[in-house]
């Protein structure tokens, strides 16, 4: 009895429902809370749901040390306080609406030192 050699060929299909991008779906939170920041509560966000969104993204994009920058930043004590705690605390701080201004200007500033840390040639002169 002659063997025969058998070829097969497997493909995958890609998945029907679309994914969306982390990038993509941090910069739609970012939008909220910028949103939320200059006084337009975006409708479809809960003022709870919105102060989640940023608690999980500070908490997660953020290291104990750089959110102790940002409570410095803020003027605010970091006194022995827990990674949890601290978030919370700039939640509540970046919530408020007295502090808008200092809100926007410290993101803003945030982003450039990540422009700058993104640049090959001005990365090396970045401590932050």
């Amino acid at each position: 009895m002659p063997q025969e050699n058998v070829f097969y060929n497997i493909q995958e299909r890609e998945a029907e429902s679309p994914t969306m991008e982390f990038d993509q779906l941090m910069q739609e939170i970012n939008d909220s809370v910028d949103a939320a920041a200059a006084g337009c509560r975006a409708p479809e966000y809960p003022d709870s749901d919105l102060l989640a969104a940023r608690a999980l993204e500070l908490s997660t994009n953020y290291t104990v040390q750089g959110l102790g920058r940002i409570m410095e930043y803020y003027g605010l004590s970091k006194r022995r306080l827990k990674k949890d705690e601290i978030v919370q605390e700039l939640v509540m701080f970046e919530d408020d609406a007295s502090n808008e201004e200092i809100v926007y200007r410290r993101r803003r500033l945030w982003e450039n030192i990540e422009e700058l840390k993104d640049d090959s040639y001005l990365a090396r002169y970045v401590t932050f």
